[in-house]
């Protein structure tokens, strides 16, 4: 190269950089004025002039960032398909062995799903279920099958220590003060709870059918498993299933990621949800976060199967993918992603597919084979699923009304734009609409949010690389779902977005880093990692501090009422003073309750209409001997007087989420 050529290049790439910093102002200081327009001058005519001006500059900021931002080395599927004896793409079994056993499998299906068909479910029916994907996925077992993944771990040593100090940190990050943050037990997780303590006592009659909620009873096998090993049916046993939920999709994030894109990528992504606020949320609650590991995994093992053309990782997929409807709603949503993806693929890499034909046939029996015979339970219960999308669906008439009513707005059209507005704003700018969180911030951390749609932009600039893709189309549809389902920026639908969100933040710092190392040299290499790990650092800091004070005091009355109950002597009796459940401002109604039921145990729980005084002359027996503990919510102070006129020597304490406040009072009888 001349030096003429040599400086031309030079300059191109410090124009690239200029390019790429000017984007990050651009879309740092859109997240600016979405945090501080109450601060802004009164010139800004209200929130929707800021969220107009804000987003014009995240768009601003992404052309630019998608046009200056170094192009990485595209990967995709038919550029790393690797032949097997000479021939492009996987062979079915070869040896006797293998036959056999695949047969085995195949019979052990067909015979799973008759008897499932004809008779009430066995254990035998069960047990085939569960042998089936086993004896096809040893039937179709290579040789040196993991160890073509791990030899893609064996030469990152120190990527995989970072990822080791990583995962320490989410763990205690969702392992710390688990029974008490959050504060707050919603009513379906204590549902889930009671669903899974219903299987484990055997009154469900096996794990063939639907449980509470519409929800598969195999969904609720994780709780069930970890209620048994634990010993724990209260919150320990039903939330660590998401703690570990939670660090396998952070794990399976980085497996997906090292595959298609760099050792970089993979780390900051891995990094970035293990300390993000939502995610650590949703793995320290029940239910949300049971699909999320399931689909992750199935796409790494998908892509490991398309890029090397093995049918023991395509039928791993194909079962997970199985697993992931079998659980929470949002798992649904994975045999719709996955048909997207082949779309793309079929569009942009077409060889690919046709290389992968008997793979891509093993997907779909590995999908069937996880099924089982809930299959034809999917089919018999149709009815019940599409009520379920119906009832949330955005165009229900019903639903239409209440977001009209919700918004203030007087057509389906605007309650659509309304609708789009907020999902696509999500990580920037609307909190979370539901009561599982109720997280008053957006999806990600002011860092994170505009680096996302950096990464968006990016990877929508060069969808040929199969990386960027999956990623875009993962977070696009999910916010279709947003969109098209009741009360946008509804987060406990949307909890997978977080992986490729993360994935595509990661992005926009690798290509930024990237930019930099083009301009001044390789030594600055060091330099950013410092950056890199000093930003981390702070990140966590700031997601902890943003997170915990809040989880800490979150706890709605109900929830107060069912923690005070669980710390009262088992054989305690309860008397709860009810509100009147016709107030839509009350929450104290029954023992009943299920956030009160699911800690009540073997105590004896009574409701009390508000009483006729004086209270000794006006309760129930029970409630007049010794250690009986009454709950009186605040509205109804007066009877913790007239209590402690009748039983003096009767101690009170005051509850409520945090010092200070007070929802209800407990009286405990000398």
């Amino acid at each position: 190269m001349t030096a003429g050529a040599a400086g031309t290049a030079r300059s191109a790439r410090w124009w690239q950089m200029a390019g790429v910093a000017v984007a990050w102002l651009l879309a740092f200081f859109a997240q600016f004025l979405f945090d501080r327009f109450g601060d802004l001058p009164a010139w800004l005519a209200g929130d929707v002039s800021i969220i107009s001006i804000g987003a014009m500059l995240l768009v601003a900021a992404g052309i630019l960032f998608a046009v200056a931002a170094p192009r990485a080395a595209a990967r995709t599927c038919s550029r790393e398909l690797t032949g097997v004896d000479g021939e492009i793409g996987p062979h079915w079994p070869s040896t006797r062995v293998s036959m056999w056993l695949f047969g085995a499998g195949m019979l052990a299906y067909l015979l799973a799903i008759t008897l499932a068909l004809f008779q009430v479910e066995t254990a035998l029916v069960t047990w085939l279920w569960l042998a089936a994907p086993l004896l096809l996925g040893a039937g179709l077992w290579r040789r040196g099958d993991f160890g073509l993944l791990l030899s893609q771990l064996r030469d990152q040593h120190r990527i995989i220590l970072l990822l080791v100090l990583i995962l320490a940190v989410a763990l205690f990050l969702r392992l710390y003060q688990l029974e008490s943050v959050p504060q707050d037990i919603h009513g379906d997780m204590a549902s889930h709870g009671f669903q899974a303590r219903e299987i484990l006592k055997g009154t469900t009659g096996g794990i063939i059918g639907f449980g509470w909620a519409g929800i598969p009873l195999s969904g609720f096998l994780p709780t069930a498993s970890m209620m048994a090993l634990t010993g724990d049916q209260g919150l320990i046993g039903l939330r660590l299933p998401s703690v570990i939920g939670g660090l396998l999709s952070i794990v399976g994030l980085f497996v997906l990621l090292l595959q298609v894109s760099t050792p970089r990528v993979a780390i900051l992504a891995s990094a970035l949800l293990a300390i993000s606020y939502a995610h650590v949320h949703f793995s320290r609650i029940a239910e949300y976060m049971d699909p999320v590991p399931l689909a992750v995994w199935m796409f790494a093992f998908m892509l490991l199967g398309l890029r090397l053309g093995r049918l023991f990782a395509m039928l791993l997929a194909g079962v997970l993918l199985a697993f992931s409807t079998l659980g929470y709603f949002a798992g649904r949503a994975t045999p719709f992603l996955l048909l997207l993806f082949l779309l793309y693929l079929f569009l942009v890499d077409r060889q690919c597919l046709r290389a992968n034909r008997r793979g891509l046939v093993v997907l779909a029996l590995g999908f069937l084979v996880g099924l089982g015979p809930m299959a034809f339970e999917f089919a018999r219960h149709a009815e019940q699923i599409w009520f379920r999308v119906g009832e949330v669906f955005l165009f229900n008439p019903e639903v239409i009304d209440h977001l009209a009513n919700k918004y203030g707005l007087t057509s389906g059209w605007s309650v659509l734009l309304e609708q789009t507005q907020r999902s696509l704003l999500i990580f920037n700018v609307y909190g979370d609409s539901s009561t599982q969180f109720g997280f008053p911030r957006p999806l990600f951390d002011s860092v994170s949010a505009p680096l996302l749609v950096l990464g968006l932009a990016y990877a929508l600039a060069h969808l040929r690389d199969w990386a960027n893709g999956l990623l875009a189309l993962a977070v696009l549809s999910l916010l279709l779902v947003g969109i098209l389902t009741n009360n946008a920026a509804f987060w406990p639908r949307l909890v997978s977005i977080l992986l490729p969100a993360a994935a595509l933040a990661a992005l926009a710092i690798d290509r930024s880093w990237q930019s930099l190392v083009d301009a001044t040299g390789d030594e600055t290499n060091r330099f950013l990692v410092l950056i890199a790990t000093v930003g981390l650092i702070y990140l966590a800091v700031v997601n902890v501090l943003l997170y915990y004070p809040f989880a800490r005091s979150n706890g709605r009355p109900r929830a107060i009422v069912g923690r005070t109950v669980a710390s009262l002597p088992a054989d305690a009796t309860v008397c709860l003073v009810s509100e009147d459940p016709a107030d839509s401002f009350t929450w104290i109604h029954s023992v009943e309750e299920r956030e009160i039921a699911y800690f009540m145990g073997s105590r004896l729980g009574i409701d009390i209409d508000v009483p006729s005084r004086p209270i000794a002359d006006h309760s129930p027996v029970e409630c007049q001997r010794s250690g009986a503990v009454w709950i009186v919510p605040l509205r109804h102070d007066v009877i913790v007087r007239d209590l402690r006129e009748a039983f003096p020597g009767g101690r009170v304490t005051a509850h409520g989420p945090k010092k200070g406040d007070v929802v209800f009072y407990a009286f405990e009888l000398p």
